[in-house]
C-alpha cells in the first residue's frame, strides 16, 4: 500500500459501478461472453463489441429504456475473434434529466458533460448465442479521464485524475492506493501512481504560500489475455469522520492482440484502440 496525505482512495473491482441499477452486476460485467463498452462523446454514441466466440455473431443494440428514442435500434454482425466499433448520432428525446434521479446521485460520471436532453443511461445488447445483457453508457469524464475505452492487452493505459475537480470542495484527509485491479474473474494487475503534484507550495521567489490544484496520473498495465474482458475499479474517498464517497473509474474493454479490429464508426474517436 502507498500512503499520501490528502484523501483516501481504495480501488475495488466494479463494486460501486453496479449499485444503482440491477441490470448490470459485477458477475455479468466480468463474465459476459461478448464484452462490450459504450460511451457518449460530443453527442455521438459509440459502441464497441468483442466477439469471443468461434463463429460470426449478430448483435442487436437498443436503448435499455424502451421509452427512450435517443437512437433507433440497429444490428451489427461481428466475425469471430473480432472487436467491432460502431457509432450512432444521439438525438433529443424531449425528457430533461432529473437531478434527483438515483443513478445521477450514485454515478455522476455517467452523465456529466452530456446535454440534458439526451437521455441514454444504458443500452441493451442482444444476440442469439450470448443472450441479452445491459451495459452502462459512459461519458468522457474531465475528472477521471482515461486515454481510451478500448485497449489492447499487454498495454500501458494512463488515467488522469483531476483531484480538484473530483473533490469539488470536499474535505478529505488521506490517500491510500490499493495497488491491485482485477480483469474478469481470472486476471489481476497493478495500478501505479506515476505522478502526483499540487496542494500547498511555497514560492521559490518570494515569502508566500500558494495552492496548486492537485493532479494525479495513474498507470495500468493490462495483462496478456487470449480473448477480451472488462476492467474497472472504484475510488472511495474518506474524510476525517470516516464518511465515504465512491467514484467509479472508467470501464475499459481489454482485447487480445490476436483479435481482428473493424472500425465501422461514422465519426473518428481517439478512445478506440489504434
Amino acid at each position: 500500500m502507498k500512503h499520501l496525505t490528502i484523501i483516501l482512495v481504495t480501488f475495488l473491482l466494479l463494486s460501486g459501478t453496479v449499485h444503482a441499477n440491477d441490470s448490470w452486476h459485477t458477475d455479468e460485467l466480468s463474465r459476459m461472453d461478448s464484452p462490450a463498452v459504450a460511451w457518449l462523446e460530443d453527442g455521438v454514441l459509440f459502441v464497441s463489441i468483442a466477439n469471443t466466440g468461434g463463429s460470426r455473431e449478430r448483435f442487436t443494440i437498443a436503448p435499455a429504456d424502451r421509452r427512450s428514442d435517443a437512437f433507433e435500434s440497429f444490428s451489427v454482425t461481428v466475425p469471430a475473434h473480432t472487436v467491432w466499433l460502431t457509432s450512432r448520432q444521439a438525438v433529443s428525446n424531449g425528457r430533461p434529466w432529473r437531478d434527483d434521479h438515483p443513478v445521477h446521485d450514485e454515478h455522476p460520471r455517467w452523465r456529466r458533460g452530456v446535454p440534458e436532453d439526451i437521455d441514454i443511461r444504458a443500452i441493451s445488447i442482444d444476440s442469439r448465442w450470448q443472450g441479452r445483457y445491459t451495459i452502462p453508457v459512459q461519458t468522457v469524464d474531465a475528472a477521471v479521464a482515461a486515454d481510451q475505452f478500448v485497449v489492447w492487452d499487454d498495454h500501458f493505459l494512463d488515467i488522469d485524475v483531476d483531484l480538484g475537480r473530483l473533490l469539488d470542495n470536499g474535505r478529505f484527509d488521506r490517500l491510500v492506493l490499493d495497488d491491485t485491479y482485477m480483469l474478469g474473474t481470472r486476471h489481476r494487475g497493478e495500478v501505479h501512481v506515476v505522478s502526483f503534484e499540487g496542494g500547498f507550495e511555497k514560492s521559490p521567489h518570494r515569502n508566500e504560500v500558494y495552492f496548486a490544484v492537485p493532479q494525479m496520473v495513474l498507470e495500468v498495465t493490462t495483462p496478456r489475455i487470449r480473448d477480451a474482458g472488462l476492467l474497472s475499479f472504484d475510488m472511495v474517498f474518506y474524510d476525517n469522520r470516516r464518511r465515504q464517497d465512491t467514484y467509479p473509474a472508467p470501464l475499459i474493454l481489454v482485447v487480445s492482440s490476436d483479435y481482428r479490429v473493424i472500425d465501422d464508426a461514422d465519426v473518428f474517436t481517439w478512445r478506440f484502440l489504434r
